[in-house]
């Protein structure tokens, strides 16, 4: 499967040590290389900047690092509207796919990661994998500084 990375570096050395960039981008190509179906990693900031896509067909990732930074927040709201703690993740399941916007656990928390999927993978593939790379986001990203 041939994948195609972007990262804007710009962006990506606020929330990352430069030295994390590889080992980083490699968790996010051996994830969608490594799930049936996958054609899509958009990691974002909350504010829904991208900072890095792996994707394997032309897809508009600025436009979905937006719409995961907003889809992040409505679920945070949600979450706490029910009276439920630490929000974790979205799931969409449509004829055609599912898509998985994750939340970075901290110190990454700042941070949302989309994968999206045909149905050749399951829910349960795509949420498992999807938190697996969001953890090791999450633990190489720079502590937030208060």
């Amino acid at each position: 499967m041939q994948l195609d990375t972007e990262v804007d570096s710009r962006r990506w050395d606020k929330f990352f040590p430069t030295d994390q960039q590889g080992p980083c981008i490699e968790r996010m190509r051996d994830t969608v290389a490594g799930m049936p179906g996958a054609y899509c990693m958009v990691l974002s900031s909350l504010d829904g900047m991208q900072l890095a896509r792996v994707i394997n067909r032309e897809i508009n990732t600025s436009r979905l690092a937006a719409i995961t930074g907003s889809l992040c927040g409505l679920g945070e709201t949600l979450a706490k509207e029910l009276g439920q703690a630490e929000f974790r993740d979205v799931m969409i399941s449509t004829n055609t796919g599912i898509a998985v916007v994750q939340r970075v656990p901290p110190p990454g928390d700042r941070m949302v990661l989309l994968i999206a999927a045909n149905h050749e993978s399951n829910v349960g593939i795509v949420s498992a994998q999807s938190r697996w790379c969001a953890q090791a986001l999450g633990q190489a990203a720079f502590r937030p500084v208060d």
